[in-house]
């Protein structure tokens, strides 16, 4: 060392703009608010992005972390060590050493089961945008009705078996607009959801508990995702990203790879108009699944349109 003391060199959150100035328009963006719900190959990746821009962060997934997760986890070179703990520790854990400043609150929880935890939690500190990235029906449900009942927008980011293709979803969480439930009266062949997380952590069949998929892939759909929400949060026009020649709307599928589902090309998108159907039993009213004093699924509450 020559005697001389090595430099501590931190991360001044101050100084984040330097290398992003006059990029993103929004310059106060480390005072909004993301909840992510679903911290796996997807949210971990979107959760590591938000985190270099100093925006606060929710995460929520009462999964654990095992060996197959760590190839293509959003945080690269995570040691053996953390196989076993939750998801959402993790993230926090690792979006600290990257930026002593960050915001994390790692919610290891079934947000189906404790809803009715989620709801209080919305309505004592609303975020500024949710983002799922889950692949069960009944969390994207529950999700997308939270959203609905306190008008926040939200993201639904999903990728098709293999990640040979991936799904965003822009909800602006609007009365007079589409939600999610709207969408998924036809699901679309890019959705690999299964029915519920009741046994998320117990997956009988192994080509269920670990699709295969390149991590590059991954990244290429969670990465277009952070930017769109990025835009979001510093109130870009959105119509830009869901935008393909003369088709907007609200709904984008992307390729990662050539010949695949209704794409020929690598790279090519397919944008989507989504009706809003006055029939939704999800937009139509606000559904909320209450929860039961045995921590089980309670009575599905449609209370019908404020």
């Amino acid at each position: 060392m020559n005697g001389k003391k090595a430099e501590l060199v931190t991360y001044d959150l101050a100084d984040r703009d330097l290398r992003f100035r006059d990029l993103i328009a929004d310059k106060d963006l480390p005072g909004k608010h993301v909840f992510i719900l679903g911290c796996g190959s997807v949210g971990s990746r979107i959760a590591r992005e938000l985190n270099r821009y100093g925006i606060r962060l929710t995460v929520v997934d009462m999964d654990s972390l095992e060996i197959h997760n760590l190839p293509r986890w959003g945080f690269s070179g995570l040691p053996e060590a953390m196989v076993g703990r939750k998801k959402a520790s993790v993230i926090k854990e690792m979006c600290v050493r990257a930026n002593a400043a960050a915001q994390v609150r790692a919610e290891a929880r079934n947000f189906c089961k404790e809803i009715a935890y989620f709801d209080a939690l919305f309505k004592e500190d609303p975020p500024s945008l949710v983002i799922a990235s889950t692949d069960t029906a009944d969390s994207l449900r529950d999700c997308n009705s939270l959203c609905l009942q306190y008008a926040i927008p939200a993201l639904h980011v999903g990728l098709s078996d293999g990640a040979e293709s991936g799904q965003i979803f822009f909800a602006s969480g609007k009365p007079e607009d589409p939600c999610l439930g709207c969408m998924m009266e036809e699901p679309s062949p890019a959705a690999s959801l299964r029915q519920t997380s009741e046994n998320y952590e117990a997956e009988q069949s192994e080509a269920q508990h670990a699709v295969p998929a390149l991590s590059t892939d991954i990244a290429i759909v969670s990465d277009l995702a952070a930017k769109i929400a990025l835009a979001s949060l510093s109130g870009a026009d959105l119509r830009l990203y869901f935008k393909n020649f003369d088709n907007t709307g609200e709904v984008l599928w992307f390729s990662t790879i050539p010949d695949t589902w209704i794409m020929e090309d690598f790279a090519q998108k397919v944008v989507a108009k989504v009706e809003k159907n006055p029939d939704c039993p999800l937009c139509g009213g606000t559904l909320i699944q209450q929860e039961a004093e045995n921590g089980e699924h309670g009575e599905t509450i449609t209370p019908g349109p404020k």
